[in-house]
């Protein structure tokens, strides 16, 4: 389930590793960009050196993550305690946390077999257990927030509703692709995101129909009808009691 989520991760920070590394222009007025034509045009590198950065930036951070979950560090040796980064969320003055969430969106519900193919893969679909009605609310609700908050362009409020490990993987990115750019942070990475798929994308990414949630301990998936009533999961997280957004945006298609 996880590997699903991570996969997803890394694919849409790929985008932000082509924005970074082309030249992505964060600093502008997002309202006056221009929606960009499909996804796929946003992944393509500006030439064939940044391609095959974004290769090796991909595949090393793909490599260190899969040591540490043997337990050894990129060295070979057993990791030692985590560092705290200097754009990370705890290492840097950030204003308060927003409100706790409160969903004024309405979600359908329903449940997951909604979403189920018949003869396909329902990895997702079966993965866990249906959370309850409440429960699927509060996951939502957390959701939703942080697609709002990239609306408004509140970089800061919605990195705060992603969960650590998400935050860590866009500044591992940054730190690789972003650093000549000042591009280091959680918020400023967004925010180069946004600079790429313009307003209206963000707009439309924000409009969704929950319908169910999927929780397997600590994690968990919420699968959501988007534009065009596609059918999306995006991994959940909690943390400290609370549900968190694993990762930069959905999966299509499940």
């Amino acid at each position: 389930m996880q590997g699903k989520g991570l996969g997803a991760s890394l694919a849409l920070l790929l985008v932000a590793a082509a924005l970074l590394v082309g030249g992505c222009g964060g600093g502008g007025d997002s309202n006056q960009g221009t929606a960009a034509s499909s996804t796929t045009d946003a992944t393509e590198p500006s030439s064939p050196a940044a391609a095959q950065a974004l290769r090796q930036g991909a595949e090393q951070i793909r490599d260190e993550r899969s040591q540490a979950q043997q337990g050894e560090g990129p060295s070979g040796k057993a990791p030692g305690p985590p560092q705290a980064q200097s754009g990370s969320n705890e290492a840097q003055e950030s204003p308060p946390p927003p409100a706790k969430p409160n969903n004024a969106h309405h979600d359908s519900g329903g449940g997951a077999k909604q979403f189920s193919h018949k003869g396909g893969d329902n990895s997702i679909q079966e993965s866990g257990a249906e959370a309850s009605a409440t429960e699927r609310d509060a996951a939502a609700a957390v959701l939703h927030a942080y697609l709002d908050a990239r609306v408004a362009h509140r970089w800061d409020e919605a990195c705060f509703y992603l969960s650590a490990s998400a935050v860590t993987l866009l500044e591992e990115f940054a730190d690789r692709f972003g650093k000549d750019k000042g591009i280091q942070s959680c918020p400023e990475v967004l925010e180069a995101l946004s600079s790429g798929s313009g307003q209206s994308a963000l707009q439309q990414s924000a409009r969704v129909d929950v319908g169910s949630l999927r929780v397997a301990g600590d994690h968990g998936f919420l699968l959501y009808r988007g534009a065009g009533r596609e059918a999306y999961a995006i991994p959940m997280v909690t943390e400290g009691g609370a549900w968190k957004v694993g990762a930069v945006d959905g999966t299509a298609g499940v």
